[in-house]
This record gives C-alpha cells, sequence and structure tokens, in this order.
C-alpha cells in the first residue's frame, strides 16, 4: 500500500477543507459531556471481534463449570437451565442497548448537523456557479439560460416528495 501524504502536502485549498472537517469533530467532542464520550468509548470497546469471543468463551466455560460439578455430584453454582447465566446474559443485552443507542443519537445529532452544513454549502455553490454563468457574458444556449435561474431548494422538495409519493415511496402523513 502507498504512504498517504501529509496534510501538509496537501494543496492549501484541500488542507483547509480536512481542517475544517477536523474541528467540526473536535466541536462536536468538546460539547459532548463526559459521560457521553465515555459511553462512546466502551461502545466502540465492545464493538470489537475480541468482545464475541470473550462473552462466547465466558459462556462456554460457565456451562462446562456447572454441568461437570453437576455431573461428578458437586453443588454447581448456577445448575441447569442456567438462570443466572440467563439473568446476566438478559442485563448485558440491556446495558449493551442503552449503550449503543446514546452512541446512536449523538452521532445522529452530528450528521444531521453535517448534512444542513452540506446542504447550505452546496446552495452557496449553487447560486455561485449560476452567477458565474449569467457573468460568462457568452451566448447562452436554452439548457445554460435555465441554469442561469437560481434553484428554488423548496420547489425541488416538493418535486421530490411529489416523485417519491406517486412511486408509492411516501411517507404517511
Amino acid at each position: 500500500m502507498a504512504a498517504r501524504p501529509a496534510t501538509s502536502q496537501l494543496p492549501k485549498h484541500l488542507k483547509n477543507s480536512v481542517d475544517s472537517t477536523s474541528e467540526i469533530d473536535e466541536r462536536s467532542d468538546e460539547q459532548a459531556t463526559a459521560p457521553q464520550l465515555a459511553i462512546e468509548r466502551l461502545t466502540d470497546a465492545l464493538g470489537r471481534p475480541v468482545t464475541l469471543y470473550v462473552v462466547l468463551v465466558v459462556v462456554a466455560g460457565w456451562l462446562a463449570v456447572n454441568l461437570v460439578l453437576s455431573r461428578t455430584g458437586h453443588p454447581a453454582p448456577d445448575p441447569f437451565p442456567f438462570h443466572a447465566l440467563q439473568g446476566a446474559i438478559t442485563l448485558s443485552a440491556l446495558l449493551m442497548t442503552i449503550l449503543i443507542l446514546t452512541t446512536e443519537r449523538r452521532l445522529g445529532e452530528l450528521a444531521d448537523r453535517r448534512a444542513k452544513l452540506a446542504l447550505q454549502l452546496n446552495l452557496i455553490t449553487e447560486q455561485k456557479v449560476t452567477k458565474l454563468i449569467e457573468l460568462s457574458g457568452k451566448p447562452l444556449d436554452p439548457e445554460a439560460k435555465a441554469m442561469k435561474k437560481s434553484a428554488d431548494p423548496k420547489a425541488l422538495l416538493d418535486a421530490l416528495e411529489d416523485e417519491n409519493h406517486q412511486a408509492g415511496r411516501g411517507r404517511s402523513r
């Protein structure tokens, strides 16, 4: 695999884009509470393949110990049907669900902010391109004449919703 160029080797306009994206992430982390960041670190740690292996080994060990003890006539701490194990697994599932939901909620909010920023930048870009077409001073073909007018985001959204509704993909209101 080829080595990636350092950010400092990028052209200035690309470096500014990378820096802006990093700043958005840093702001998001600064706005997050300490408990939120701790939950995200825990979710990240639990979301690795090693967690699956650890859980499988612990459950298999728990079952083996209890079955061997009960078969050899010794009192098993959690005999069949393994109520304590079932309770532990249920509690673990509940806690992991809460961890994931908490993490996804904050990440969803960040994604929404990024989407709004991207929309605003796209609208500004569209306005600039429209202005450049207008300022070009060259004779315009019909398509370029149409592009000379700024797009109406509300009209585009309405048209998209109408198209989705006609295709049966619309949301019921």
